[in-house]
């Protein structure tokens, strides 16, 4: 059986961002049956709106067992 993934990015910089991440983590982590994989958390400047917080982003990959429309519905919930 193939198995595909999905590709979610996050990213923020208000807030105690590292403490969302987590939480996020947890919750999409209830979307599989798989672990996830997660990219490690990097901080990058702010464009166009340059006097700001840096910003903290990830990648996480993970294997649903949604389809993806319901997929796409479970993360808008978060």
């Amino acid at each position: 059986m193939f198995e595909c993934y999905a590709w979610i990015g996050l990213g923020g910089n208000v807030g105690k961002v590292a403490e969302v991440f987590h939480s996020a983590r947890q919750q999409i982590q209830r979307l599989t049956n798989h672990p996830l994989q997660c990219s490690p958390i990097y901080l990058s400047e702010p464009w166009g709106l340059a006097d700001q917080s840096p910003f903290l982003n990830q990648v996480i990959a993970l294997i649903p067992t949604l389809e993806p429309d319901q997929l796409f519905d479970e993360l808008l919930k978060l």
